[in-house]
């Protein structure tokens, strides 16, 4: 860079000299449409970069010379806009991944009060099966004598399970499932005692108890009637 040395004479004779700042650059018009590296900025640095046009090197304003150490370039393969295929747990629970398979389910039901009835539910698969029942969602506890729960073998390659409710009520109807689990009763904890995902089937099926009907008394010998009669008031 050169500098100009002005020296002027007073009135007196004497000199003074000055400095004359140089002439300032042109102004380098930035063509932002083209591929060329012009422009104040670049990627991966936090100071201004100034690029002269048609120079091979640039020259960092205010960088220093680590500064491609402190902000690497990271280049990445994978294309924009792909969806990325979802990873499944092997332990959820879902009859598609599961080598159960339902061979009978449940039906609806409607049935008078003291009478029975009983629901089963058969599948096939490989291993040890366990069943759950549920009524309104709540599990199913066996009575004696009156609501009891079995298991018994529909063929071979299946394993079933049979409620039977006898001397119905009112109070049984609701929503019935039947849920058939593998891996048997002890694999469904684990060891700090939550359930495990197990693969399993279930069947559903809906239970109505009709109240029912009033049979008539029966005439006891030696005991009055049990609906008197009254010749007076014209019944028979």
């Amino acid at each position: 860079m050169c500098f100009l040395w002005v020296v002027s004479c007073d009135a007196e004779g004497a000199s003074t000299t000055r400095r004359r700042l140089p002439a300032p650059l042109p102004p380098v018009e930035e063509d932002l449409s083209s591929n060329n590296q012009d422009g104040w900025m670049a990627a991966g640095h936090s100071s201004p970069v100034l690029f002269l046009s048609n120079a091979k090197d640039a020259v960092d304003v205010e960088g220093g010379e680590d500064m491609d150490e402190d902000f690497p370039t990271t280049y990445t393969s994978d294309p924009m806009n792909v969806k990325v295929d979802t990873t499944f747990d092997e332990n959820i629970t879902s009859p598609v991944r599961s080598d159960l398979r339902l061979e009978r389910s449940l039906v609806n039901v409607t049935r008078e009060s003291g009478e029975s009835v009983k629901m089963r539910c058969d599948v096939r698969g490989q291993g040890p099966v366990h069943f759950r029942w549920y009524k309104n969602e709540a599990p199913v506890e066996e009575e004696k004598g009156r609501v009891e729960i079995r298991r018994y073998n529909p063929g071979p390659g299946k394993v079933g399970s049979r409620l039977r409710i006898s001397n119905l009520d009112i109070h049984d109807t609701g929503y019935y499932k039947c849920e058939a689990h593998a891996g048997g009763e002890d694999s469904l904890a684990d060891d700090s005692g939550s359930p495990r995902h197990l693969p399993r089937v279930e069947s559903t099926g809906i239970l109505i108890v009709r109240a029912g009907r009033i049979q008539p008394p029966a005439t006891i010998p030696n005991f009055p009637p049990v609906f008197p009669h009254f010749p007076a008031l014209g019944g028979t």
